[in-house]
């Protein structure tokens, strides 16, 4: 029996092959797994992990953010906690930096008066044009545009109900 597992030549025989498939229905009848529920791997980070890096992101002034500082207090490789990040969050590691200071930028533009070079250093950019192809290239319009059209339809919401575009 042994000849007829370890050489290929053996098994391709009537008698061969009649046994290579009697001894795969033995082991799957009696060492596999039968389940009428599938187990899915769903993946991502534990919640634990998930807490870390949410603590780290929810800190405003916090920018110097790393995926190596970030896996290693995760207790993680880099590459498996860049993979379980995506998995997790939907969005690669640089993508959320990104997405988080672009909302942390958003935030100073409605609501301070600061020199877009400020804002910039404030949430993580090395200079203002960095930052401003950054903005632009996620939201579609410049930083100075989003703050002007911010204030502009503010003051317009204040004082008028917006116009509708109803054909009448």
């Amino acid at each position: 029996m042994c000849q007829l597992l370890v050489k290929p030549k053996a098994s391709k025989t009537a008698v061969g092959d009649q046994f290579v498939r009697s001894f795969y229905c033995h082991l799957i009848e009696n060492y596999g797994v039968q389940s009428d529920t599938v187990f899915k791997f769903a993946g991502g980070l534990s919640p634990r992990h998930k807490r870390i890096v949410e603590d780290a992101f929810s800190n405003p002034w916090r920018h110097d953010i790393t995926i190596d500082s970030l896996a290693g207090r995760c207790g993680l490789s880099t590459g498996h906690f860049a993979r379980v990040f995506r998995q997790s969050f939907g969005r690669s590691f640089h993508q959320h930096v990104i997405k988080t200071r672009i909302q942390r930028a958003k935030e100073f533009l409605r609501h301070s008066d600061l020199p877009l070079a400020e804002i910039a250093q404030a949430i993580g950019y090395a200079d203002q044009a960095t930052f401003t192809e950054s903005f632009t290239r996620s939201t579609h319009v410049s930083p100075g545009r989003f703050r002007r059209q911010y204030r502009t339809s503010r003051i317009l919401g204040a004082a008028s109900p917006k116009p509708t575009n109803r054909a009448q």
